[in-house]
């Protein structure tokens, strides 16, 4: 097995060294696409399908990580606490599962996040990491959860639509993840890095960071070996009386926060932000379980006590479609008539210059939606209905004969037309990846877009030159953000800095970045003095204002 492995990794180093040189060596037949200009992307884009190809597939080789796996379940199996080392990155081929009450599981001494364990999937058939589902008041802190999605293909092409790390049911109570970072959650079909199930009761999920969770409709975020469509929530709750707080949500595909019932919870101090892969809804109040059914006849749904309040929703780089949806029209019309009752939404913001719509409301009853701001900007309305679209982008907006004994603050505007199915993401043309083509990209959403990638990239705005080229090209070409950020890692501007990523990593590329911004941004806080997410939001996020 060990000459195995030698032969494996001297193989996938040549061929990646290879794949490199050999896109290097074509740029300069191709107009010397980094002179400034990128103006043939899409030969170039041409040229990296086959290379992409012959190096991932050799990354998706690995073996399995039985014996850590079976060490760390061992653990848990034996009814102890599951304490990792320091700075120890563990590799499992199957999820971990708690078996009794009370355990935790967290990095053994950890003063800073630096010091946290690292627990990895290795297996391309697996998705669930941690499993805790029925087992009351464990804990899981101080660690890193890393999905690695973007280094495996799962057998059928497409991420399976579980969770990420999956909690609550049935006997499920009390469960804390706290003070923990996830990168690249392998869940999808509108499954969460974080998912709280149904009929447990007083979840805590608190000043976490997640960063990358599901695919978006116009493939930003897939990896080459990626079928359509595999996005995924941030955290998705449904057990009552819980608390969702200070977590900052980065590039959440489906929803930042999906509240789905979850009557009595708060969900408040968090941030959801849109930096490079569009999310369909901010903090959503949509999408009612069935066990939370108040009167089946009035289908009336039990929503009484949710408070979201205080937080903040960020369309950085990509679009965010609606920033706190309200009720089950507005993201669809499946459920029509489905009325949701009883919750508050108080002194949320919205910003940034890639919105669909801010605050919509229709078929909730009871509510009081107030004190919220928005400075966002709205272009690009959304799918509708068959040949019935909606109204236009707005900052607040409700459906006056859906909408029942509110109290909305004088901000909203009533829709003239309708407002169901306020996403833009559906009856699309599609490129030969099964992902959205747009027919046009708004003018500031194009602009936000290319700032991004630049920032995020090379730690610099574009030139005016460059923010014209770019513009043009993402307008005509009908390509995405990933598109632009893979070029850019091809310059020379980049390799200076960063010559240790290939092409073909720019997911993995993008988390190291990420986390070099948040451990800088952390130096000043130990993990008694939690940052507030909206203040790591800040501290991470200032230069690209």
């Amino acid at each position: 097995m060990l000459s195995y492995m030698l032969i494996y990794n001297n193989i996938h180093h040549f061929l990646c060294f290879y794949c490199l040189h050999f896109i290097n060596g074509q740029m300069a037949c191709f107009g010397k696409i980094m002179d400034k200009r990128y103006t043939v992307i899409d030969s170039f884009q041409n040229i990296l399908k086959t290379v992409i190809l012959m190096a991932l597939f050799l990354s998706t080789l690995t073996t399995k990580a039985n014996t850590v796996t079976k060490q760390l379940q061992g653990v848990l199996n034996s009814g102890s606490d599951l304490v990792l080392e320091k700075g120890k990155v563990y590799e499992i081929d199957e999820p971990l599962r708690f078996t009794v009450k009370g355990q935790q599981l967290y990095t053994e001494n950890a003063m800073n996040i630096r010091d946290f364990a690292t627990i990895r999937i290795v297996n391309p058939e697996m998705v669930t990491a941690i499993i805790a589902d029925g087992i009351a008041n464990i804990e899981v802190k101080h660690i890193c959860v890393d999905g690695n999605r973007h280094n495996m293909r799962p057998k059928a092409g497409k991420v399976p639509d579980v969770p990420f790390i999956s909690l609550g049911r049935k006997g499920g109570d009390d469960q804390i993840i706290k003070e923990c970072i996830i990168t690249n959650a392998r869940c999808a079909g509108g499954w969460a890095a974080i998912h709280i199930h149904e009929y447990g009761m007083r979840t805590v999920i608190e000043n976490n960071i997640i960063f990358g969770s599901g695919t978006d409709v116009l493939g930003n975020g897939r990896s080459s070996l990626e079928h359509p469509l595999g996005w995924g929530d941030g955290i998705s709750v449904s057990t009552q009386n819980s608390v969702i707080r200070n977590n900052l949500i980065i590039d959440a595909t489906d929803e930042g926060i999906m509240v789905q019932g979850a009557a009595g919870s708060h969900i408040e101090n968090n941030v959801v932000v849109a930096l490079s892969r569009e999310v369909l809804m901010g903090i959503a109040l949509v999408e009612p379980k069935d066990y939370c059914l108040l009167d089946k006849d009035e289908k009336t749904y039990d929503y009484r006590g949710i408070v979201v309040q205080n937080n903040l929703v960020h369309a950085l780089g990509a679009r965010v479609h609606i920033g706190y949806p309200c009720g089950k029209d507005v993201w669809n019309g499946n459920k029509e008539n489905a009325i949701l009752v009883g919750a508050s939404v108080i002194n949320n913001k919205m910003i940034g210059n890639v919105g669909g719509y801010g605050f919509a409301a229709s078929g909730i009853k009871n509510f009081i939606i107030k004190d919220n701001i928005t400075t966002a900007s709205f272009e690009e309305r959304g799918d509708g209905l068959p040949n019935n679209p909606p109204d236009d982008p707005a900052a607040f907006i409700y459906e006056p004969l859906n909408t029942f004994d509110c109290q909305l603050q004088e901000d909203f505007i009533p829709a003239k037309k309708h407002i169901v199915h306020l996403l833009r993401n559906s009856r699309p043309v599609v490129n030969e990846s099964g992902y959205r083509l747009l027919s046009k990209y708004g003018k500031k959403e194009a602009v936000a877009i290319i700032n991004t990638a630049f920032m995020e990239i090379l730690d610099r705005n574009p030139s005016t030159e460059e923010l014209t080229q770019w513009n043009k090209w993402l307008q005509t070409s009908r390509s995405n953000a990933d598109a632009i950020r893979t070029a850019l890692m091809i310059s020379p501007e980049f390799n200076k800095n960063h010559a240790s990523f290939r092409v073909t990593q720019l997911q993995e590329c993008r988390v190291k970045l990420f986390l070099e911004d948040l451990y800088i941004a952390c130096e000043a806080f130990d993990l008694d003095s939690w940052p507030a997410a909206v203040e790591l939001h800040s501290l991470i996020f200032e230069r690209y204002n």
